[in-house]
């Protein structure tokens, strides 16, 4: 074992002011029974420490060195608090090569004085609950069987199922918001947003392409339909399904397989098909100009209508009628083709507006809220039907 030394006051004073800054006094060292009562000062801001008499040197210059940056830290917390710096060293220290985080932990307001923290899952979940009232009690009553149905523990899995992408697609949604948001604020082309921004959407595609096959496979089971030996029509835009779920249960297929939103459900499967299957999905930044002489007015993140469009070929799917493209001036540069790929950005002398009206393009935000909108509410009735039903 190695020895311990007995400490004098001297010897500890001088290690202080060794170790200390030069901004910060010793100004005390005060012999006591069980050791040696330490007094630092900043101005006017003062501090206590015991430090023991005996023991070996690295650990006594260790609990110095803690003491002393305890100390520091306060004194840096009461300047920046006095000096109003939390935003400054905030914007000072913040990591800028980052273009966007996910917060691990969310802080929920219930009360003036009450607030919550949970967890990213945890967070979600519960704004998934938020949106779908009844899900929580159906979920329930499956789990522990409070209700008889043949296939509860199917129903189980599919009702999870959901659940889990639900959360998935809320999160997909809210990246895609985010990214748009400060690519229209900055309000310039940005290759690596642009990258992300497609990442995500094309997981929010096939996110609500497979929300809806999830509850068709949910109405399957409780409505006892009778499909499962024909899987490729459990599927809420397939003609034999949407018959099979009418005769059982006219009034939820008035609700979720009709009007536009399933029509928009429907025309999502080319966008998915292509996502999964063929080539790239072009999300377009538009620049909005009164003259190709003049800098831009605004940016807006856009969708083509039509996904088949290409960059160099207005129509990759020779098989569809389509309208044809908006006029764009190309220009060759095979360099930066080669380099990075087909990029493709829109310049618009018309307006906002005036697009919007040639359904050429539609903005990504609407693109996906409509979708989002469209699976909550088919969930909602669906959910809601079964907890009155059982």
């Amino acid at each position: 074992m190695p020895n311990t030394t007995n400490y004098s006051r001297d010897q500890i004073a001088a290690l202080f002011r060794k170790l200390v800054p030069h901004t910060i006094d010793v100004e005390s060292v005060e012999e006591t029974d069980i050791g040696f009562r330490v007094t630092l000062a900043y101005g006017s801001m003062k501090s206590d420490f015991l430090i023991p008499k005996t023991g070996l040197m690295s650990d006594i210059q260790e609990i110095i060195s803690h003491r002393i940056c305890s100390f520091s830290q306060r004194i840096g917390e009461q300047v920046e608090k006095q000096l109003d710096l939390e935003s400054y060293f905030r914007e000072k220290y913040a990591d800028k090569n980052v273009i966007y985080k996910v917060p691990k932990d969310y802080e929920t307001t219930l009360a003036p004085r009450k607030v919550i923290v949970k967890n990213l899952v945890l967070f979600y979940g519960d704004r998934i609950k938020d949106v779908l009232p009844n899900y929580d009690s159906l979920w329930r009553r499956c789990v522990y069987e409070n209700f008889s149905h043949e296939n509860i523990q199917v129903l189980k899995e599919y009702l999870h199922g959901a659940f889990e992408r639900l959360k998935q697609v809320s999160f997909a949604k809210e990246r895609i918001d985010d990214l748009r948001e400060k690519m229209e604020r900055e309000g310039k082309m940005d290759n690596d947003i642009l990258f992300l921004i497609d990442f995500h959407f094309y997981y929010f595609i096939t996110l609500i392409r497979t929300l809806g096959d999830n509850l068709a496979w949910i109405l399957n089971y409780y409505c006892k339909m009778n499909l499962e030996n024909d899987p490729k029509n459990i599927d809420l835009a397939t003609t034999k399904f949407k018959d099979a779920l009418k005769r059982e249960k006219r009034e939820i297929f008035a609700k979720i397989c009709q009007g536009s939103g399933h029509e928009g459900y429907c025309q999502l499967r080319d966008f998915r098909d292509i996502v999964v299957h063929r080539h790239a999905l072009h999300v377009v930044p538009v620049f909005f100009v009164k003259s190709p002489r003049l800098p831009p007015k605004a940016l807006k993140v856009m969708v083509p209508t039509e996904p088949t469009t290409g960059v160099l070929a207005d129509q990759l799917d020779k098989t569809r009628k389509t309208r044809p493209s908006i006029g764009r001036a190309q220009r060759e540069a095979k360099d930066s083709i080669a380099k990075y790929g087909l990029l493709q950005a829109v310049y618009s002398l018309m307006s906002e507006e005036e697009l919007r009206k040639t359904r050429k393009y539609e903005d990504i935000e609407s693109f996906c809220q409509k979708h989002f909108d469209y699976v909550l509410n088919c969930y909602n009735e669906t959910i809601n039907m079964i907890v009155k039903e059982i």
